[in-house]
């Protein structure tokens, strides 16, 4: 997980976000940063259990790269990379 933000506009984005939830929500409200993006790089469930503990206090956009697929529930297709 990593959490990317800029110095002069406090926009940030956060990328592949595994399991540091309550880590990401804390430093995103202590520095008051503008939410742009999570970025996931693949569908790997272990990669993705962030998403929706941020999600619930933050509309954030989800780029999901092209290869990573997602289905017809707008859901990300994990099943075709295990």
């Amino acid at each position: 997980m990593s959490l990317y933000a800029c110095l002069e506009t406090l926009e940030t984005i956060i990328i592949e976000p595994c399991d540091g939830a309550e880590h990401i929500l804390h430093n995103i409200h202590k520095y008051q940063l503008t939410r742009k993006y999570i970025i996931k790089i693949h569908g790997h469930i272990d990669h993705n259990c962030a998403i929706d503990a941020i999600s619930a206090f933050y509309h954030v956009l989800l780029a999901i790269h092209a290869s990573t697929g997602v289905n017809a529930n707008g859901q990300i297709a994990h099943a075709r990379f295990w």
